[in-house]
Order: C-alpha cells, then structure tokens, then sequence
C-alpha cells in the first residue's frame, strides 16, 4: 500500500513535479493537516464555474442555475428553462480542465441533468539529473489526465425549498517512463453529491447545504491498496441581498473536508448595471489560518507558517446578454493562489437554451 505522498513521490521520477502535483491533489497546501496525503481524486472538489471560482468557491446558497451541477445539485430544482454551460479551467500553469454540463427541466418531474468536468496536465517532459547535476532532458513524456462525469436529478419540494441529487463515476490515468519504457497507473470509483437550498424573500436570502463525493475507489493505483479515501466534504452557507442595497449579495460558505481544516469562504457580488454588468470578490481561509492571524495580532506570528488553503484572493466579472433571443452569462475570474505562480484566468458561460 502507498499513501498520497509516496504517490506524488513517484511521479516526480518521472516528470515535472509541480505540474503533476496540481493534477493529482496529492500534496495540496494543506498538507499541515494531519489526514493530508490520505486522499485520492481531489480534483473533485475545486471549483469550475467561473462565477464560483470569483468567489472563492462559496456556491452553496447561490441562484446559480445551471451552475449548480458543479457546487450544489439542489439549486438546479429552481431552473425553468434547457441550459447549458460551457467554460475553460486552468490551475496554475500548464494545468487546464473544462467544465459541461446540461440541464433539462421536466413538468411534474423536477429537473434533470449531466455534467463532466476534469484536469489534465498535458504532455510534460520527463527530466533526469545530467552527468554536470543540471537537468537533463529526455525524450519521454508523462501525463495526468483526470475526469468525473455526473447525472443529476433535482425538484422543488414548494416554492421555499429544493433537493437535488447526483451519481457520478471518476477515473485518473497516470503516464509515466522508465527505463526507456512507458509506464502507466490508473484508478477509478463511484460517488454520489446530495444538497439542498432554502429560497425565502423573493430569493433574497438562501440557505444551501452539500454533501460531496459520498462513495468508494472501486480500483487504486496498486493491486492491493488500502487505506486511501475519497475527498467527501460537507459544505454550508447562506448568501443575502440587504433590504436597501438590492444590487448586492453577499455571501459566507463553510466547508469541511476529510483531509482539510475548516475553511471559511466570504464574498460578495454587486451588479453595476442592472441585468448586464456583475463583478464579485471573494476569499478563502482555514480555521487553522484564523489561529495564526490570531497570534499575528498578539505579536506571537510564527514566519515559517505557510497558509493551509491554496486559494486566497479571487476577483471575477459577469456580463449577461441576450444573443438571437438567448440569455447567456459570461463569466471570468482571476483566481490568486499561494504558490508562487501566475493567477489562473477562468472563463465559464451559461446559456438559456
């Protein structure tokens, strides 16, 4: 049996390492948690929507529509029309993935709907330690390749309260080289998202819970694996439109993972034209970046720290048009991570079909 970290150990044998890093999720940020390392499949559980991704991945209590495939499966009870969604997701650099999805509401039925969405690192060059210790290149590639698909089913209970649900199957495939050879190791399972939101005051203010990736690894890398889970986590939040500020939602999610702290995720959306222009803000951080603030303020800050959640500043725009009588969002975001690489530049659309 090997945990994550001998996982992502592995793989830097054979290709560049931070790259394959990203895809696994092997070795994330948060790696000062105790259960670190003990996951698998953790590109399951970042954001792929744009609008999301701006705020920092608080979707829970959000009227996102169509969007909710990828956040929270019971906002889709409230849609009323086909849509469809389509986007680009990079994570750092060299690290892209693409997020579909489709949504088809049924009278007396509720709504129904599939999504697909993943990472890949591309082809990477493999690299050795030259004869001088420099790095040497050769003429092997390697590549992770990542991807979930989902079907979703959702429906209103009465105009205050929407329950969806979706079943999902997931697979990795890890391309190596050694020795002059390909080398290759896949894993695959099955896991199902249940949530729930709560719509009162015209939808001004929502309430929103998750439960994501609730299942099992039906194949590991190795034979006889064991011990790993999978990246199950329980989101809450609520968001709210103030009584005399009705261009503006604010919103707060509470997330916790198997393998992180608790993590905070406040932001915020304020529409500057009316039905055409929204721009939004948001942050995350952990319980355990909350103690060391903490001591920062009683003088007690400890240098070495390093923040445990790999998102901090995100910032995003929304445009909503009508093209040949179709309403369509176009959304971005800039999400600012901790590592020192460029910002990821996120693109997502939404399209009322």
């Amino acid at each position: 049996m090997i945990d994550g970290a001998e996982v992502t150990d592995m793989l830097k044998r054979y290709t560049n390492a931070w790259t394959v890093v990203f895809c696994l999720c092997a070795l994330p940020l948060h790696a000062q948690h105790r259960d670190a390392g003990r996951t698998l499949f953790g590109f399951m559980n970042i954001s792929y929507d744009a609008r999301t991704v701006a705020l920092a991945g608080a979707s829970v209590a959000l009227p996102n529509d169509c969007y909710g495939i990828f956040s929270n499966p019971g906002a889709l009870g409230y849609v009323n029309s086909m849509q469809a969604v389509a986007g680009y997701r990079p994570v750092g650099t060299g690290v892209y993935g693409s997020p579909l999805a489709y949504a088809l509401p049924q009278k007396g039925m509720g709504v129904f709907g599939a999504g697909v969405y993943g990472l890949t690192s591309g082809n990477v060059a493999v690299t050795d330690v030259g004869p001088d210790g420099g790095v040497l290149f050769t003429d092997g590639f390697s590549r992770v390749d990542n991807v979930a698909g989902s079907a979703v089913w959702a429906g209103k209970v009465n105009d205050y309260f929407s329950v969806g649900a979706a079943v999902k199957g997931f697979y990795t495939s890890i391309k190596g080289f050694e020795d002059g050879s390909s080398v290759r190791w896949s894993a695959d399972g099955f896991a199902g998202d249940a949530g729930v939101q709560c719509r009162f005051m015209n939808s001004r203010l929502i309430y929103g819970f998750v439960a994501r990736n609730i299942g099992f690894i039906r194949s590991g890398y190795e034979k006889n694996d064991s011990g790993y889970s999978l990246p199950f986590g329980v989101d809450i939040g609520v968001s709210y439109v103030p009584r005399y500020i009705e261009n503006l939602r604010v919103v707060l999610d509470l997330s916790k993972k198997n393998n992180d702290y608790l993590s905070f995720k406040p932001g915020t959306e304020w529409e500057l034209l009316e039905k055409q222009l929204v721009v939004r803000a948001g942050y995350s951080f952990s319980w355990r970046d909350l103690l060391a603030f903490k001591k920062t303020l009683s003088g007690e800050s400890d240098a070495a720290y390093i923040k445990s959640s790999m998102v901090g500043i995100c910032l995003g725009v929304g445009f909503i048009t009508e093209i040949v009588g179709r309403k369509m969002h176009f959304d971005t975001a800039a999400e600012f991570l901790t590592l020192p690489v460029m910002p990821a530049l996120v693109f997502s659309m939404l399209v009322n079909i």
